[in-house]
């Protein structure tokens, strides 16, 4: 079997970190007036964003914005669960993890499940996505990338 692989761009969604500070969305409020949450915005951002596909860098397909999740470290603030919420010091926290790599998972292929999830196992899709920060990736130092998994 061959591996390929294509370029391709990527778009973070709307609640990313990097669409936040460079829009200046830094309430709740601002974030959802802005025309990049608007619903014909989103539907065609659904439409190239929602494939599951594996990545090599470029900007994660996951539920929740995983790069909130990185920043909070293992033992560290609790993780930002709601995008919208966040606070300028989540932002910028965020904004230092980049998409090492992301894999999903397809429940026909018969991977399983995560543990907590009260779906019957290997009924939901999934992604598990490495997040590094650029200065660990730029020194090649993949030791220090996380992995958040995303079902």
């Amino acid at each position: 079997m061959r591996l390929i692989a294509r370029p391709e761009c990527t778009a973070p969604f709307p609640d990313h970190p990097r669409v936040r500070e460079a829009f200046g969305l830094h309430t709740p409020q601002d974030l959802y007036e802005h025309p990049v949450y608007g619903q014909s915005f989103l539907d065609e951002l659904a439409e190239y964003g929602h494939r599951f596909e594996h990545r090599v860098g470029g900007c994660a397909v996951a539920s929740g914005v995983p790069e909130y999740r990185a920043a909070a470290g293992p033992a560290g603030s609790p993780a930002v669960t709601d995008p919208a919420a966040a606070t300028a010091r989540d932002i910028a926290r965020a904004l230092e993890w980049v998409l090492l790599a992301q894999f999903h998972h397809e429940p026909a292929q018969g991977m399983l499940g995560h543990p907590d999830d009260p779906a019957p196992a290997g009924r939901r899709r999934g992604a598990l996505v490495w997040l590094i920060r650029e200065e660990d990736l730029t020194r090649g130092d993949f030791d220090a990338a996380v992995l958040v998994p995303r079902f």
